[in-house]
């Protein structure tokens, strides 16, 4: 997997910079498979949705994308623990106390 960081001040800039990178030159935004979904970390989910949107709009389409938090981008490729050194688990596996069905049954109590 590679890490690519971009940073500026115009987010409308940048998305169209993720656009164009994604449209002429998938293999350059990580994956060489052109079916593989790119993972593309948001602050929300809502920067998500405008975010593919706009890939959409300059492309004519927005392809496979995951749009994790910071928080399950971390979980995920950074301290997942692993089932018999083979596969990640997910944050409801693991037993996580902040995983969604955790919180969400305390919240019910």
């Amino acid at each position: 997997m590679n890490f690519h960081l971009y940073q500026g001040n115009s987010l409308e800039a940048l998305a169209i910079q993720l656009a164009t990178l994604l449209k002429t030159n998938p293999a350059a935004a990580g994956a060489p498979d052109p079916f593989a979904a790119e993972t593309i970390v948001i602050p929300n989910q809502g920067l998500a949705r405008w975010l593919s949107l706009k890939i959409a709009e300059t492309n004519d389409l927005c392809p496979a994308i995951d749009f994790p938090c910071p928080g399950a981008f971390l979980y995920r490729y950074v301290f997942n623990p692993m089932v018999d050194g083979t596969e990640p688990v997910t944050a409801e596996e693991a037993d996580l106390p902040f995983a969604p069905a955790t919180v969400q049954w305390h919240l019910l109590k």
